[in-house]
């Protein structure tokens, strides 16, 4: 039952809030995969440490040296995150919540594909602070198109339209959103399953902020499914 009843839920959303969730899942897990594995990154590659060397020895210095620059990144990254969340909704008035959202996205995934080149540890900080950008926009636009959705169902759940016509309905906006929260809890399964198996094969750490660039870029792609407006809707239509 634990299992079924998300996925019965996922199963039996509009295909609008289904479009949102995978470019919702693949965000979550582009950040997560760096989040999670940025300090080891650095540590291996920026530093050329090795965790396993014995204590004292040159090289675990260097690892437990780079895993310290690597968690002032990621402050760095929070600080970003906590200043956008104060202007997220007059940026996206400004530009609007298309445009945001693509930002957060785009940003993240430069930012990765970036630090994949690059060796400076001030720079690549740099560029994780920059990632904190997408950390905000992946926390609050999508829960934000929920309710834009939910303002107006007979139009963006065209079709559940009818069959919720014929009987009271069995979901509300807390459980979309709750549907949604799964995303951020799925993500990090998926990157303990596999990450360590691709790290393997490919034999270097850099694997880790590879895969982030990569998902990062195919959320970018997925993002153009999501709805945004109802004008959206009619696109989608035709190409169905």
């Amino acid at each position: 039952m634990v299992i079924y009843r998300p996925l019965s839920s996922f199963l039996q959303m509009p295909l609008v809030l289904k479009n949102l969730f995978i470019s919702h899942f693949l965000t979550w897990t582009a950040l997560m995969c760096h989040n999670m594995f940025y300090t080891e990154f650095v540590g291996h590659i920026l530093y050329s440490g090795d965790p396993n060397m014995p204590e004292g020895s040159a090289s675990r210095e260097l690892y437990d040296a780079g895993v310290r620059m690597g968690s002032w990144g990621l402050l760095f990254h929070c600080i970003t995150s906590v200043c956008y969340s104060a202007v997220i909704e007059r940026v996206m008035k400004k530009i609007g919540i298309r445009n945001a959202y693509y930002f957060g996205i785009l940003s993240f995934a430069c930012a990765m594909l970036l630090i994949c080149f690059i060796r400076n540890i001030i720079f690549v900080n740099i560029l994780t602070a920059i990632s904190g950008f997408g950390f905000t926009t992946f926390n609050t636009l999508p829960f934000i198109l929920v309710t834009e959705y939910r303002k107006n169902k007979q139009v963006y759940f065209y079709d559940h339209a009818t069959e919720s016509s014929r009987r009271p309905p069995t979901r509300g906006v807390a459980s979309d959103m709750a549907v949604l929260d799964t995303a951020f809890l799925l993500s990090q399964i998926v990157l303990s399953a596999f990450m360590g198996g691709i790290v393997h094969l490919t034999g270097s750490a850099l694997a880790y902020i590879a895969c982030a660039a990569v998902l990062g870029f195919a959320a970018s792609l997925s993002a153009t499914r999501v709805v945004f407006c109802q004008q959206d809707m009619l696109v989608n239509n035709n190409h169905m």
